[in-house]
């Protein structure tokens, strides 16, 4: 074993004569180990809660979207559909319509926006899960497929389907808009499902077959985006690239990630600053280090000069007591991420920690997703504060030196 490391053990494991020291030292240990252990859980929660949201939207947004850059449909015979399908990972790629309507039934009526697919878009399983009245397969029969937000403001019963909805889209020609039945296009459409994802979405959406946006809002060939669906996701970067190759510079191609930008950068910031501020808590708890360090070295003033008389440079001194300091924050360190471990294990299993009562959530319990990169960012995080909170007391070691040997 190297040398000081050895002696720093030995001094680790002994009895100092003071008992105070035992007491610091041990209280910054227990003090990093707290402290990594709610680092652990905290990074673990904020893993579990981005995934719970990437899966919500995930049902939801495409892949990859395809958007014009300047106004807001897009000609479906400028692009290369067929091209973008044959892309390896793609399985398939919709045309969209999007548009904000007026919906009513009977006495109630609310504005959402209607989204215009095709009758296969459901094939892949999209929204499958999130079904939570009736059937999505009747928007191949011309029905339509309702938030359950909406379904809620028009008080429409969830028992009996399909319910008919009229849908109200402004002409884009109307010269008259004091007469409704002139200014508007209007469908009666039969609804067959509702779908439930989050409040957002299901207080907005529903849709429709994208023959029948069309022909509300006298479409041609106009469609406002084209979604891409992928087989791997996690390919997503490199297939960006290669539609936006094909599509040119006239057309804006974002991924998942852009698509919900700004929701995914307020996580991550709220991420980052819960991270410094627990990384700040375990610089203070190092900071205990500093004092036990400092009074070991006092008590073991002798050692040091008897050491130094028998050929031990001032390098090899301080080794020793970084090497002591270093054992005790790694040994806090290895506790703590361990204790944070435990944690997150226990919570993924049984759930312990619930959000609280009386709120509407997806779940009703803190999601934990642990990730490796979370574990060794933690300990690299605690080792760096620990040598530079070990440092300041090991630099004054040569003046403790000269000292005995006066």
């Amino acid at each position: 074993m190297n040398f000081p490391l050895f002696i720093g053990f030995r001094y680790l494991k002994s009895k100092k004569s003071h008992n105070v020291i035992n007491i610091i030292s041990w209280v910054s240990v227990v003090g990093i180990c707290i402290s990594t252990a709610a680092l652990i859980v905290v990074l673990s929660v904020f893993n579990g809660l981005e995934g719970l949201i990437t899966s919500m939207y995930s049902s939801f947004d495409p892949d990859i979207k395809i958007t014009a850059k300047k106004g807001k449909t897009i000609s479906s015979n400028e692009i290369d559909i067929e091209k973008i399908k044959n892309i390896p990972n793609v399985i398939a790629v919709n045309k969209i319509i999007e548009e904000n309507v007026l919906l009513k039934s009977d006495k109630e009526q609310v504005i959402a926006t209607i989204k215009g697919v095709n009758n296969d878009y459901f094939d892949s399983g999209r929204l499958y899960d999130n079904i939570v009245f009736g059937d999505e397969n009747g928007i191949k029969n011309n029905q339509t497929i309702i938030g359950y937000g909406i379904a809620y403001y028009l008080n429409i019963p969830l028992n009996n389907f399909p319910q008919p909805i009229t849908v109200m889209i402004p002409k884009r020609s109307a010269s008259n808009l004091l007469n409704p039945m002139n200014a508007f296009n209007t469908k009666t459409v039969p609804i067959c499902a509702v779908f439930s994802i989050q409040q957002e979405l299901d207080d907005k959406y529903l849709f429709i077959p994208i023959s029948l946006a069309q022909e509300l809002l006298n479409y041609s060939d106009e469609i406002t985006a084209i979604e891409v669906l992928l087989n791997n996701e996690s390919e997503y970067k490199g297939i960006q690239k290669q539609i936006a190759t094909i599509v040119g510079d006239n057309y804006d191609v974002k991924n998942h990630y852009e698509l919900q930008e700004t929701l995914y950068k307020v996580m991550r910031s709220e991420k980052t600053a819960v991270y410094l501020i627990l990384s700040f808590i375990i610089l203070i708890a190092a900071f205990n280090i500093i004092s036990s360090l400092s009074m070991l070295i006092i008590n073991k003033e002798k050692d040091i000069a008897i050491l130094h008389s028998m050929g031990a440079n001032i390098k090899t001194i301080k080794k020793i007591f970084f090497y002591e300091s270093m054992l005790l924050s790694f040994s806090g360190a290895v506790i703590g991420l361990f204790l944070g471990f435990i944690i997150c294990l226990i919570q993924q299993h049984f759930h312990l920690i619930k959000f609280g009562s009386g709120g509407s959530f997806i779940i009703d319990h803190y999601p934990v997703a642990m990730s490796l990169g979370d574990f060794s960012l933690v300990l690299i995080t605690v080792l760096i504060i620990s040598i530079i909170t070990s440092l300041i007391p090991i630099l004054k070691i040569k003046i403790n030196i000269n000292y005995n040997r006066k």
